[in-house]
């Protein structure tokens, strides 16, 4: 694998400076959960803001390129950022738009940067992999082995955003794997992309490289399995297929013995360690399969969306939407409709047709020219498709800043026509 490396006499340009900082961001802050949850802090605006700040000034010191779809991106990020003057005929309170902006808009400017980033040796996925591995490793050690300060972390947690009273006996029956994070959808968005960034690892990887790439696919899955997110798990296996289909475009065909060491590892592994929390993964594997029955009801699926039809049944303003946050969660408070179970609805709702034509036409010419060039962009098309079809779900644009911004990142990065010169003249990968 061809690597570009910078001698002693050449000068590393400033913008690389600063997107080595930028990459550091995300990896500080999954590290930094570990003391935020073990001593139940509340410090995670503190990275945001740094975050946000950092990005910021990168945006004003560089210019983006401005090429077709970023045009149409530039067009697309001005028409959700100015939705708030929609608040001015919708009735629903402003801090709704600031809600959603807080994470929405500022995860939408990592766009920017994947779009000039032009570092060789993929920088940004090397440290992101590195540090989720680490995360995933402990935080399963603590799910199955169930100290007692995880637990009781776990329980102040759930007890403070749910109308049930848990106990500690009562928490292990229902608790979804979620590390240090609080939540279990930060788990079944990162476990995903350490999996895109792991098969092309293994794609590219040679002798102990490659064997240790697949470990942390397998770390990776495992993750998203404890999460129990469908569509994290569907996400795993659209991460395979890509990698069947890089194979055949590609015909990068290698031993597969890596793959059969890695799997008598992972077996081993589960026998070595297993007898000693049988009971534990018997109840992690039932609630799995509750979780799986529970997605294959029909009715049940139907009642969960319920706030979606209502909120439909309320949209009045159709080219340019309702404005951003106006059909969120944090509406209900006010006693408005608000869904959180379907992005492609709540971006219709707030930002209307032109809003939703938008981001289908930045995502159509993404896909397209992933898909052209997947030997070079297994890892971001990968991650690009999984949250598509997560947002059929849930409002994965919306969540939470920190876990959308690596796919803005990936839509840049496959849009990086500088990136793709370098890639496409072997220059490196």
């Amino acid at each position: 694998m061809a690597v570009g490396i910078i001698t002693n006499k050449e000068v590393m340009p400033e913008r690389w400076k600063w997107l080595n900082i930028i990459d550091y961001l995300l990896p500080i802050y999954i590290l930094c959960t570990i003391p935020i949850f073990y001593y139940n802090l509340h410090y995670d605006f503190i990275f945001k803001g740094v975050s946000v700040l950092v990005t910021v000034c990168y945006l004003m010191r560089f210019k983006t390129p401005r090429d077709s779809t970023t045009v149409i991106f530039n067009l697309f990020i001005i028409v959700v950022s100015l939705s708030f003057l929609q608040y001015l005929y919708n009735n629903r309170p402003i801090t709704c738009y600031f809600i959603d902006a807080s994470n929405y808009i500022t995860a939408m400017l990592f766009y920017y940067i994947g779009v000039t980033d032009e570092r060789p040796g993929r920088p940004f996925y090397k440290k992101l992999l590195i540090v989720l591995v680490f995360i995933f490793v402990a935080g399963l050690v603590c799910y199955l082995l169930t100290p007692s300060w995880y637990i009781e972390r776990n329980l102040e947690r759930i007890n403070a955003s749910s109308g049930i009273e848990y106990n500690e006996v009562n928490v292990l029956d229902t608790m979804r794997f979620n590390a240090f994070f609080g939540d279990s959808y930060s788990i079944s968005h990162f476990s995903v992309f350490c999996c895109a960034i792991s098969v092309f690892c293994f794609a590219y990887s040679r002798g102990k490289q490659k064997v240790l790439a697949l470990i942390f696919f397998v770390i990776g899955l495992l993750a998203s399995v404890a999460s129990m997110h469908r569509a994290s798990m569907l996400g795993c296996l659209i991460t395979v297929l890509m990698y069947v289909y890089f194979n055949h475009r590609s015909h990068y065909y290698k031993k597969n013995i890596a793959i059969i060491i890695g799997i008598i590892i992972v077996i081993a592994l589960f026998i070595i360690f297993s007898s000693g929390f049988t009971e534990r993964l018997e109840n992690i594997f039932g609630m799995v399969t509750n979780r799986v029955d529970d997605n294959m009801n029909l009715n049940k699926a139907l009642s969960e969306r319920k706030y979606t039809k209502e909120l439909l049944q309320s949209m009045e303003f159709f080219i340019f939407g309702h404005g951003l946050g106006a059909g969120s969660v944090s509406v209900r408070e006010y006693g408005f409709p608000g869904v959180s179970d379907m992005q492609y609805v709540k971006m219709f709702y707030e930002n209307g047709l032109v809003g939703a034509f938008l981001f289908l036409i930045i995502m159509a010419r993404t896909i397209k020219l992933g898909f052209k060039y997947i030997e070079f962009y297994l890892t971001e098309i990968s991650m690009i498709l999984f949250i598509l079809l997560a947002m059929f779900g849930s409002n994965s644009l919306s969540i939470y800043y920190f876990i959308v911004f690596p796919f803005w990142y990936a839509v840049g990065r496959i849009n990086n026509n500088e990136y793709l010169k370098k890639l496409k003249n072997k220059e490196w990968i």
